[in-house]
């Protein structure tokens, strides 16, 4: 399709509204926006009066640029409105609607094309104040106290302004220069800030109107001669950690400024050290350091610290202090890499650095008890190698360090139960979990993490049978702990059949992370083999641990109760998970489901055939549970009964994309997938013959496939057919059996 630039007469935004009133009335099909990068279309809903088309946009779109298009045959037309371009940059920006995290922009472009800017509502920058950046190429002192910044640029600065400009705000303030053609003469007693400005010049570069900040990257690089980060000490009381640099420049440099992001939430914190000398030291506290904001109540050396902490230095450069040039620091490998202070009385807090994939420096916080620390530096300080206090091996089963209800969970009774002449099995998990009551009669084979007992069994244990990352079965991660985990024999029980999410950065083959991986099917193990490269012979098709448990209530299928029984499960949607309930209620899952539940032919079928319809939201959704309403269906709340008993006594299962859906196959029993957003290429899954449900798009067929399986109540002879082919190969009930035949051959 052709583009092509429409003038227009006006644009304006009334009421979260975009009001294009054209030259001339037009004939057009639709109009819609494109992403800048990934090109993903997203139609809009508009009205046309007259010569006036009123575009509205939606609250929830993906962040990013996006170009406007009015769809007409073969051509794609742009709304241009030039003369916008004599107002500030500022001012070409009009907030058109918003969310909880996000403000949905209307803009004009450098051309005056309109198009629209979706930024987060709380870390957007100075988004709205630039044209874009004008590089500097030179700078050199002058004798008069001033300094000289040199362009190559075809821009011509008419009108020229120099202000200086806060990080974090719009605020300007104007200070004194000189213009020599392409030359910029400052006073550098004007610039005379240890802590980070912009430089921004506005300017009028042939008609249009420019706002752009100075970006002194590749002088300030070429500046650099060497610069290396060659010390970390800690205060073991106070927390206090020493950075030592070397720093070599070919211009003269006066400090130094670290500062430690939160890789999450992007907040900072930062100290300054003004020295001219070669070997400059920072100071940073680990108390001080941005933390995500949490709500857990748990003990804090219970606490997995989801917390990345990335490190930047700002060289603080003579000539010109303010500007903010920022680099990431290289990892140094000679360093050590734990660094452990009181947090109080009771718990000693790690500060952990380590290499991140691009070979920088970051960090993350673990916590333990004071005597386990003591048990720990007891094991580092004396000569104790892996020993079991019998001929018997010592195995570990994990999955979250919270939770016990899934693969590690079926795991780990089996074996107690099965194999205690030959392994010695623990489960690892907290002391305070609300799933400890699923592990009621193996207490003795429970490990608390982080307990003097853990530091002392991770010594000895040879073998680790995990559900998710191995590191969970560790009371932290560290060189130490990796050196302990590379050397164990490691079995990862999966969590799930791969099929529907990709993972594959999660869970790729890496001695560190596993030694092989157990599969259900040929067909999920030529994904292990072709997505995550795990070779043959590190894969062992098996079946899931909990699929014995599925199997042996297949038979309850035949009992016309389990008709009756209706199970909504679907799962989340990432992002939505953090939304106010006012924003979530305005997403298309709220609105789908809760369409659905309250629909007059759902809930006439419901009466008529006396169903029983039991709903339950996904973990990260269930905080959103009490928004939703129907006279229709019961609400299951979290914890009240697991998700494979929901399974078991359920007779049909709707579904979107959720993994139990291949669960609920091996019952014999029918699902229905109800992809009304279209996240996933289910036809694609569907043409591989992978899923064991039929994929429905809109609310009334769902509702007639409710009605169908009625009479029915039992998985369709196709879906069993490709469940045996490309969900689980096994109709037994011996799927613990392979997976512990797996483990003794690691």
């Amino acid at each position: 399709m052709a583009k092509i630039s429409l003038a227009v007469n006006d644009v304006n935004i009334v009421k979260g509204i975009i009001v294009i009133t054209l030259k001339k009335q037009i004939d057009f099909e639709s109009i819609y926006l494109k992403h800048r990068k990934n090109d993903e279309k997203i139609a809009c809903d508009y009205n046309v009066l007259d010569n006036k088309i009123f575009v509205k946009i939606e609250k929830y779109i993906p962040r990013g640029r996006y170009d406007l298009f009015i769809e007409e045959g073969n051509d794609n037309i742009r709304a241009c409105f030039p003369s916008v371009l004599k107002k500030s940059v500022e001012d070409r920006y009009s907030i058109v609607s918003e969310n909880a995290k996000n403000l949905n922009f209307a803009y004009f472009t450098l051309d005056g094309h309109l198009a629209l800017h979706v930024v987060d509502k709380d870390n957007n920058g100075h988004f709205n104040q630039f044209s874009g950046k004008m590089t500097v190429d030179a700078v050199s002192q002058k004798s008069t106290g001033s300094v000289d910044l040199t362009f190559r640029t075809s821009h011509v600065f008419k009108n020229l302004n120099v202000y200086l400009m806060e990080q974090n705000s719009s605020k300007k303030t104007p200070i004194s220069f000189r213009l020599n053609d392409k030359t910029i003469e400052l006073n550098i007693r004007e610039l005379k800030f240890d802590y980070a400005k912009l430089i921004v010049i506005h300017y009028e570069d042939r008609g249009v109107f420019q706002s752009r900040w100075l970006d002194f990257s590749k002088w300030a690089q070429n500046s650099l001669s060497n610069f290396a980060l060659h010390s970390i000490d800690i205060d073991e009381k106070m927390g206090e950690l020493d950075f030592g640099f070397s720093v070599e420049s070919i211009n003269p440099i006066e400090g130094l400024e670290l500062i430690v992001r939160n890789r999450s939430t992007r907040e900072e914190f930062s100290s300054i050290n003004t020295n001219e000398q070669s070997l400059i030291h920072c100071r940073l506290n680990a108390n001080d350091f941005p933390l995500i904001k949490t709500s857990n109540d748990e003990p804090l050396f219970e606490t997995y610290d989801g917390n990345i902490f990335d490190f930047l230095i700002r060289p603080i450069f003579k000539w010109i202090p303010c500007i903010n040039y920022r680099v990431r620091i290289e990892f140094n490998h000679q360093l050590e890499d734990e660094f452990w202070f009181n947090k109080n009385n009771e718990v000693k807090q790690l500060v952990m650095m380590y290499q991140t994939k691009v070979g920088k420096l970051a960090a993350r916080f673990a916590y333990l008890p004071q005597k386990s620390f003591n048990r720990y530096k007891l094991l580092l300080n004396t000569d104790i190698y892996r020993r079991a206090t019998n001929n018997k091996k010592i195995l570990l089963v994990s999955e979250y360090i919270n939770k016990a209800q899934d693969t590690g969970l079926h795991f780990f009774k089996y074996m107690v139960d099965n194999h205690k002449d030959e392994f010695d099995t623990y489960y690892i998990i907290t002391e305070h979990s609300k799933d400890l009551s699923n592990l009621e009669g193996y207490m003795d084979n429970v490990i608390f993490y982080r307990s003097v007992e853990h530091i002392d069994i991770i010594w000895q244990a040879g073998y680790l049978a995990h559900s998710h990352s191995s590191i969970y079965a560790f009371p932290f991660n560290s060189k130490r702990m990796n050196n302990l985990r590379l050397n164990m024999h490691k079995l990862f029980l999966q969590h799930g059949i791969m099929g529907v999410r990709d993972l594959g950065y999660l869970y790729q083959n890496d001695p560190i992370f596993t030694n092989k991986i157990v599969v259900s099917s040929n067909r999920e193990k030529k994904i292990a083999e072709e997505k995550l490269q795990y070779p043959s012979d590190k894969i062992a098709i098996t079946g899931l641990s909990r699929f014995d448990r599925l199997m042996k209530y297949k038979a309850l299928s035949k009992k016309q109760v389990l008709k009756k029984k209706i199970l909504i499960m679907p799962s989340w949607r990432k992002g939505e998970d953090k939304l106010t309930d006012e924003d979530f209620m305005n997403t298309q899952f709220y609105k789908e489901w809760q369409s659905l539940i309250n629909d007059s032919e759902f809930c006439r079928l419901v009466r008529e055939n006396n169903l029983i319809i039991d709903v339950y939201l996904h973990h990260n959704f269930q905080q959103y549970q009490h928004l939703f309403f129907s006279p229709c269906v019961n609400f299951i709340d979290e914890g009240s009964a697991s998700v494979q008993d929901l399974l078991i006594n359920h007779g049909l299962l709707i579904t979107d994309f959720s993994s139990v859906g291949l669960d609920f196959s091996l019952l014999d029993r029918p699902v229905l997938y109800f992809n009304f957003d279209n996240l996933f290429d289910f036809r694609g899954l569907e043409r591989e013959h992978f899923l064991p449900g039929e994929v429905i798009e809109e609310r009334g067929k769902v509702i007639s496939k409710i009605e169908d399986s009625l009479t029915s109540g039992k998985l369709k002879l196709r879906y069993r057919l490709y469940r045996r082919k490309n969900i689980y190969k096994f109709t037994d009930q011996n799927a613990n059996n392979r997976i512990f035949k797996a483990l003794k051959r690691l």
